[in-house]
């Protein structure tokens, strides 16, 4: 049998935080992930430099954390393009008395973030970057990273327009993912090309877990606040 267990969702609470924060009941649960899937579809739809969303409530606030690539794009002249976020946030909200604030996060470690490489390789392919290319390229700059101690990526569809769908698996390095302490960053993505869509998945094994600490949403909340500064925050 298959092990196709979501890597991500298999180290939570070990060494992966949860996306969404808060705690709910009955059917105000499903009216909050509906939310959240509406809130995080916007939010990535305006950038794909938006590598991450994680939203945390309380009774009376609701506070989006964007990860990105470009801060500058998000942030505009003014703040504008970020009130506009705020706006349709509070739209999909429908509660004035909610408070809703965005906290912008900027990555600047690109090639060790597992999200921003499955894009990266997305783009290319459709680009029509011919997908052995893409990968050798993209593949080469993350295993020149420090932190990153194996990569792994798999794309499947009609590659390079072949007449039948086939998957390629590419590593370098090693990538341990039944091991639980390992870290692994994982990410999906897709390249609407001309003669389908291509599925990409991208594992970064960046180590192993040090110590019995169980990292938790509010830990790596309160480190991503000390990165902010006020501008971006509204």
């Amino acid at each position: 049998m298959a092990q196709k267990a979501n890597s991500y969702a298999l180290r939570l609470g070990i060494n992966q935080s949860w996306n969404s924060y808060y705690f709910s009941l009955g059917k105000k649960q499903a009216d909050l992930l509906k939310q959240d899937m509406l809130i995080r579809d916007f939010i990535s739809s305006i950038s794909r430099d938006v590598i991450q969303i994680r939203i945390e409530r309380s009774s009376s606030g609701l506070f989006v954390f964007v990860s990105t690539t470009n801060v500058n794009y998000l942030v505009e002249k003014n703040n504008e393009r970020l009130e506009k976020i705020v706006k349709r946030v509070q739209d999909i909200v429908d509660n004035k008395k909610i408070n809703v604030k965005i906290h912008l996060i900027e990555i600047k470690k690109v090639f060790s973030n597992a999200q921003y490489v499955a894009n990266l390789i997305a783009s290319k392919i459709k680009a029509r970057t011919p997908f052995r290319v893409a990968l050798r390229t993209v593949i080469s700059k993350v295993t020149a990273q420090k932190e990153v101690k194996g990569i792994k990526v798999k794309i499947s569809g009609r590659l390079d327009g072949s007449e039948i769908a086939k998957t390629e698996k590419v590593n370098s390095g090693k990538v341990p993912l039944s091991t639980l302490v390992s870290i692994i960053d994982f990410a999906k993505s897709e390249a609407k090309a001309t003669y389908g869509k291509i599925g990409i998945s991208v594992w970064i094994y960046k180590g192993r877990q040090r110590g019995k600490k169980i990292l938790t949403f509010r830990n790596e909340v309160g480190e991503y606040r000390n990165v902010n500064t006020e501008k971006n925050q509204i």
